[in-house]
């Protein structure tokens, strides 16, 4: 079970019920929590944590994420920091990919494949999504010039990008975004 106060600690149970193992960790009031395959993702302001299935430590790092928020899906899972330009993805193996963003994190989604769609606020344009591949390559953009796009998602075959955004037009205040990534996967 999870426990919250200032310090969190995560127990595993094994087939019988009785507990096989224990982890603490002083969270302080600015974490977040992820699950994926079996496996678990904390992060705070100051440090990110992963343990997978087995209760093995894949991930501990001390690092500034200020704002930090979660995506997670499958096994893989995603730590950013809400208006920062740094994503960090983690797979179940251990394996941790890094990347940065050239504008502000609004929020970021990541499936199955480990495909990630990333709203960005922009200069010019009101926001960006950005979808990267499992690799880490950026292979679509879209840019909003009329909304805020708040979140977005590709499907798990990995073709289509779906937005939501936020409008400031009349009676619609946010609408859907759909598109095809097939060209430019």
């Amino acid at each position: 079970g999870l426990t919250w106060s200032d310090a969190f600690d995560l127990v595993t149970y094994g087939i019988t019920g009785e507990p096989v193992s224990k982890f603490s960790y002083d969270a302080g009031g600015d974490a977040v929590f992820g699950v994926f395959d079996g496996g678990f993702l904390c992060a705070s302001e100051s440090r990110i944590l992963a343990y997978n299935d087995r209760g093995d430590q894949i991930l501990g790092e001390n690092m500034t994420v200020l704002r930090p928020a979660i995506t997670s899906c499958g096994g893989r899972a995603a730590v950013y920091s809400i208006g920062g330009n740094m994503i960090l993805v983690v797979d179940k193996n251990g394996e941790v990919r890094r990347l940065n963003t050239e504008n502000r994190i609004i929020s970021a989604s990541i499936n199955k494949k480990g495909w990630l769609a990333v709203c960005t606020a922009e200069s010019v344009y009101t926001s960006s999504v950005t979808v990267y591949n499992r690799d880490g390559s950026a292979v679509y953009r879209w840019y909003s010039g009329t909304g805020y796009a708040y979140c977005a998602d590709v499907n798990p075959a990995c073709t289509k990008l779906s937005a939501a955004v936020f409008t400031d037009g009349g009676t619609e205040f946010f609408h859907t975004a759909r598109f095809s990534l097939l060209d430019d996967a």
